[in-house]
């Protein structure tokens, strides 16, 4: 696969995966069919995400008792706990599943497990941005061919415009 088409897919999975969870994060924007198809579906672009970043998972992983940096440590880590989260999310939705699997009885405690791994994700996925947040501005300017220094400008003067 070229650099080019690895780059659209790369951008187009990541911005899906953003855009879809925070979709899907409140059923009660949704309704319950959505949030319930709208987290399967996530189950697939999480996968074409992690294989797409594989091979540095793998790097950082056979590294991790070497000579790395901390802030690469802390973002293994946050990906680790991301993953985990998103499966302990998965298995629950799927347990309290009132549309798709239909069966759920209304268990609060997997309900609150639910609740909990989908507020976690949320953080996680917030940090996980932060962390990777120059290499997605670095992303963007390669697929839109703007120079480094005018995206980081125009991101810089946007934010202290919300301020």
């Amino acid at each position: 696969m070229s650099a080019q088409r690895r780059l659209k897919i790369q951008i187009l999975v990541d911005s899906v995966l953003g855009v879809a969870f925070l979709l899907a994060f409140q059923p009660r924007f949704t309704g319950q069919a959505v949030h319930e198809w709208m987290g399967l579906g996530l189950g697939a672009v999480v996968l074409v995400h992690l294989l797409l970043g594989w091979k540095w998972m793998v790097s950082v992983g056979q590294k991790l008792l070497g000579g790395l940096p901390g802030r690469t440590r802390v973002l293994y880590a946050v990906n680790l706990a991301l993953l985990a989260a998103f499966i302990g999310a998965g298995v629950t939705g799927v347990l309290v599943s009132k549309v798709v699997f239909a069966h759920a009885e209304g268990n609060r405690i997997l309900m609150g497990l639910h609740k909990l791994f989908g507020n976690g994700l949320l953080v996680l996925m917030g940090l996980h941005l932060a962390l990777n947040w120059q290499w997605v501005v670095n992303l963007w300017n390669k697929y839109l061919g703007a120079s480094q220094g005018a995206t980081r400008t125009a991101i810089y003067a946007n934010s202290r415009e919300a301020q």
